[in-house]
Order: structure tokens, then C-alpha cells, then sequence
């Protein structure tokens, strides 16, 4: 098994789920255990009828024991294989994501661990004692009381509070995003910046110094303080330093940074706890290929910007698949990430050999990336 790390690291990178490695690794002994028998047996026979033949006697073999030797061989190909499948479906691509360090994002705010299935307790503590905390950003405070003060405070309790302790995390975001949707006008508001939000946006044009809402204004400039970057004077004025700040993680994150306004999709990753920065840990190849992806299928409707950590995870994995269909010709609104049967039909029909260019080179050649089984990918574009 462990010397299959790399075949079953490549299969995860393409969607396979612990399921599928199991199944096979079940199916690959349970075969070995069923020839095993079969030849055994087989050999047995040829024994006793060469032994009888030689000594003139009658070869006596009773058919169940014949019948049962396959059997009795499968059972055990399956028991010696359990705990190698076992171990084999908890493989994560070579890739897979380690601990998340907290660098520091662009060299002045402490970004901490993205969680996944992690909710905070409703509401959040907002009181605590700051004094001597070196973790505390009092830039990022001064968003936490901005955002309690002008809704919670003022009687918009459904916005909620934010979490009181200087510190960038999903509390915080969440309450930002609620109070985006409180201003979008939605109802009822919820942690989620799912489809209303973003049509809810697209109806108003790009955030930018135009937009006539002044606490939409304030959000954008509170929250790129919270995500590391210099939103401005943090009252209500989108200017130069708000502009440079959008740009600058427009172009972190391989978009379009030509302009400092802020698009529904910038938006919704403004609000996220991705980092679009290389972190400790993390891969320039890998945040290479990250980039791509954003700014290749930013315009696609069911895809979202993606960390830009240089660290491979789930989302990348997802983002990926999703490359991968958008190229073999599925809908854009049946673009799910999952590695489905015409997911599979799709790339029978686009395979790769050396001598090729183009995407699919590229895709092919970011998922070895993953797996650390190439040293660049695209830059070449050519399969060797």
C-alpha cells in the first residue's frame, strides 16, 4: 500500500473518495485470494493424480473440497485486505493541506486557521480584557465596534454582534456579512453569502467610490482591514488607499486588478477567511496554480475565488474538478466539483500525451502538482 501512496494521492486529487480507494484495494485482494485458491487447489489436484497414476491407485477427490478452496480463498484475500484499505482511503492527495501557520498577511496582521465544519456560539462574547494581547489588532477592533455599535447597539438585532477581541476570525466575518445583507435589504439575514447576496449585488453594479450606500462603503474598508490590507480612513470616504487596497487583493488572488472596484464574487471573498497570500507551509507552485484557476474561471457562474495560500485542500481540489468540467463541455449550472461518470466520460474523450499543449496539459499537469509528482506545470505547457 505504501508503495501505491502516489497512485492512490493522484486519484484523490481527480475526486475519488475514501470509498472508492477502499473498494479497490477490496476487490484487488479479494481476486488475489480467489487465484491463490484457484492455483492451489489446482496444483492439489495435479498431485494426487500424478501420485495415483504413478502407484496404480484410484485418485479419490471429493468436489467440495475442490469447490471450496476459491472460497476459502477469497475470505482471506478480503481479511488480509481490510486494514490495508483501510489505511489506503485515509490517503489525502501527497498535497493535502498541513497545519496553518499564522503568517502574517502582508506582513502585518496575523491570519488565523481557516476551520470548515467550525461554528461559533451565537452570539459571541464582545467583552473581554485587551490589555497586554499582542494577537489584537486595533484596526480590526475598531471594525468589531463599528459593526455592534451601528446595528446591534442601534436596535437591528438580527445583525447580531461581533466577537469584542481584536482578532480576525469567522465571527467577525459573519457579522459583516450580515450586515451586508441587512443593507442589501434580504430577510432574514443569516451567516451564508449564498446567491441572493450575490444578486442581491449585482443589481447594485461594483462597490466603488460611486456607491451611495455609506455603510456598504464602510464594510468594504473594515473588512480589507481585517483581512490585512489598509481599507482607508474607515468612515465613509472610498478613496486612493481603498482603491489600491481592492486592487492589490484583486491581484493577489490572479483577477483582473485594472480597477479598485469591488465585484459580488470580490466581494463574498472579501467576507471569507481565505488568505491570498503564500503561507507558511505553503507552495509557490501550488499558489501559482491557485491564481490560475481564479482568474482563468472567475466569470463562470458557479465559481467562486479560491484561497491563494500556496497550501492544497479540499477547496483546491474542488476548484480543480471544476476546471476540469468547465473544459470537457458541461453546463455551467451542472458544474458541481464532483467526479462523476460524465466527469470521467469527458476526459476519455481528452486525454493527454507527450507532445500536447493547452489546457488539458495544464489541468493534467497542476493535479501531478498537487500530488508533487512534477516540478512546474503550466509554464511549459507541454506533456513530456
Amino acid at each position: 500500500m505504501l508503495e501505491r501512496t502516489g497512485e492512490i494521492g493522484l486519484r484523490r486529487a481527480l475526486g475519488a473518495r475514501g470509498r472508492h480507494i477502499t473498494s479497490q484495494f477490496l476487490t484487488e485482494s479479494g481476486a488475489l485470494g480467489s487465484l491463490g485458491g484457484l492455483i492451489g487447489t489446482s496444483l492439489g489436484v495435479l498431485t494426487v493424480v500424478v501420485a495415483s497414476v504413478a502407484r496404480n491407485w484410484t485418485p479419490v477427490i471429493h468436489p467440495a473440497t475442490v469447490a471450496a478452496a476459491p472460497a476459502i480463498g477469497l475470505l482471506t484475500g478480503l481479511a488480509a485486505g481490510i486494514y490495508p484499505a483501510w489505511r489506503a482511503s485515509r490517503i489525502q492527495s501527497r498535497g493535502s493541506t498541513p497545519p496553518l501557520s499564522r503568517a502574517a498577511v502582508r506582513g502585518r496582521l496575523p491570519l488565523p486557521a481557516r476551520p470548515r465544519a467550525h461554528r461559533p456560539l451565537w452570539p459571541p462574547p464582545v467583552a473581554m480584557d485587551l490589555k497586554g494581547d499582542p494577537s489584537m489588532d486595533e484596526k480590526v477592533l475598531a471594525a468589531q465596534k463599528w459593526v455592534n455599535a451601528t446595528y446591534y447597539k442601534a436596535g437591528i438585532t438580527q445583525v447580531g454582534l461581533a466577537p469584542g477581541d481584536g482578532k480576525t476570525g469567522w465571527g467577525t466575518m459573519y457579522a459583516f456579512t450580515r450586515a451586508l445583507q441587512h443593507e442589501l435589504g434580504i430577510t432574514p439575514v443569516s451567516n451564508s453569502f449564498g446567491p441572493t447576496t450575490l444578486a442581491k449585488l449585482a443589481e447594485r453594479n461594483d462597490i466603488g467610490p460611486g456607491e451611495s450606500n455609506v455603510n456598504i462603503r464602510k464594510i468594504v474598508q473594515h473588512a480589507l482591514f481585517c483581512k490585512g490590507y489598509w481599507g482607508g480612513d474607515g468612515e465613509d470616504t472610498y478613496a486612493l488607499d481603498t482603491s489600491r487596497s481592492v486592487v492589490d487583493l484583486k491581484s493577489n488572488a490572479g483577477l483582473d486588478s485594472s480597477n479598485g472596484a469591488v465585484q459580488p464574487k470580490v466581494f463574498k471573498a472579501l467576507l471569507s477567511m481565505d488568505a491570498y497570500v503564500l503561507l507558511s507551509g505553503g507552495s509557490e507552485k501550488v499558489r501559482d496554480i491557485q491564481r490560475w484557476l481564479n482568474g482563468r474561471y472567475f466569470n463562470k457562474s458557479t465559481f467562486y475565488v479560491g484561497p491563494c495560500d500556496g497550501i492544497y485542500s479540499r477547496d483546491v481540489q474542488t476548484a480543480l474538478m471544476k476546471a476540469i468540467q468547465y473544459e470537457i463541455g458541461i453546463p455551467e449550472a451542472q458544474v458541481t466539483g464532483n467526479f462523476g461518470e460524465g466527469t470521467k466520460a469527458g476526459l476519455r474523450n481528452h486525454t493527454v500525451t507527450p507532445g500536447n499543449t493547452g489546457v488539458f496539459v495544464q489541468l493534467f499537469s497542476a493535479a501531478c502538482v498537487f500530488n508533487e509528482a512534477s516540478p512546474t506545470w503550466w509554464r511549459t505547457r507541454t506533456a513530456t
